[in-house]
């Protein structure tokens, strides 16, 4: 399944880009992972990479990634309450 394949491949970059230090790619990584899990309705998980990758965001004070977290995680948390 190209899924699972898609996901073993992103779990081998985020250990690479945290070994490395490459926090950039790190936030990118996380993020990409919460929408995978967002679109397969994994909620609780999407919303802890979210939050993850959203301190990481802001960590390095990378702007633009933190408007889109906080605005990617409100909408997940609103559509859930409903």
């Amino acid at each position: 399944d190209q899924q699972v394949l898609a996901e073993q491949h992103l779990v081998q970059a985020l250990e690479y880009a945290r070994l490395c230090g490459d926090r950039l790619s790190t936030a990118e990584i996380l993020g990409e992972r919460g929408r995978i899990r967002a679109k397969k309705g994994l909620t609780a998980d999407a919303l802890r990479y979210y939050d993850e990758a959203l301190r990481v965001a802001k960590l390095i004070d990378w702007r633009e990634g933190v408007a889109h977290l906080v605005k990617t995680l409100d909408l997940l948390r609103r559509l859930t309450q409903n």
